[in-house]
């Protein structure tokens, strides 16, 4: 049985929060309600995906580990809707995992809490979301050379998702706008600097092994351009053309390898 939408201060932000388990809705509830966040409660995916059809939030919280319709479906559902393509996806989840991460920026949610978390960063990342402060108004690292790259790597074949991230700054973004998990951000960018340790600098592409899979990754000046193929028998003919790609926009991205394992 659904419950009822608890209102606090109206008019502050909407939140469609998603959790089979009563104890954790309504303590996220207790976080947010004095903040003046109406808290709009669903038992599990399928019921969110009723409840987006009834009202529109300002945010989405849900839980990735739902029965029937999981978290990435939920969010995949808001990301498919025209009406709700703008609001933000905040997963909660109980395994803080690489895996995880890439997953939700796949489907385009806003980033991952992993529980247990505290009030404090919980109703942080709320406040920053329902007001707009989405991570893709950073921009994208390297300007326009850099989207025109992530374009056109999104048509090759057995694309599954790609990333630019600032080797320096450790900013990120994802192929299509979102933010780019904090993991991914951290193993890409040791990896560039042990490939710098090791005398190969920008003239190596790597191939990085995590646990979504197998990542290519090409410098495109300061910019890490990180491919991920959903073919591993196809990452011979990926990296071709990953360094044809980069090369075409950047004649210094050329030749060379290093394979990196992750740990």
């Amino acid at each position: 049985m659904s419950e009822p939408a608890r209102n606090a201060s109206p008019g502050t932000g909407r939140v469609l929060v998603v959790d089979d388990s009563l104890s954790v809705r309504r303590a996220i509830e207790r976080m947010l309600a004095p903040r003046g966040l109406t808290v709009i409660p669903a038992t599990g995916g399928g019921e969110a995906i009723e409840r987006l059809g009834e009202e529109r939030p300002d945010l989405v919280i849900c839980d990735v580990m739902l029965p029937e319709v999981d978290g990435f479906e939920v969010c995949r559902f808001v990301r498919g809707d025209a009406a709700l393509a703008d609001v933000p996806v905040l997963l909660i989840s109980g395994a803080g995992s690489p895996e995880v991460e890439q997953r939700a920026a796949e489907v385009g949610a806003a980033g991952v809490l992993t529980k247990p978390f505290t009030g404090q960063s919980l109703v942080a990342r709320v406040e920053e979301l329902v007001s707009g402060g989405r991570a893709p108004a950073l921009g994208v690292p390297g300007g326009a050379r850099t989207e025109a790259v992530l374009a056109q790597l999104a048509t090759m074949r057995g694309f599954k998702t790609a990333f630019a991230i600032d080797a320096e700054m450790g900013e990120g973004c994802r192929a299509g706008g979102g933010p780019v998990p904090a993991s991914l951000v951290t193993l890409v960018r040791e990896a560039v600097a042990l490939a710098g340790e090791l005398g190969l600098g920008g003239s190596h592409d790597l191939l990085i092994d995590g646990e979504g899979g197998t990542l290519v990754v090409q410098r495109l000046g300061q910019v890490c351009i990180a491919v991920c193929f959903d073919d591993s028998t196809l990452m011979g003919l990926a990296r071709h053309q990953v360094r044809r790609v980069c090369s075409s926009h950047d004649p210094r991205a050329s030749r060379g390898s290093l394979h990196g394992r992750s740990t």
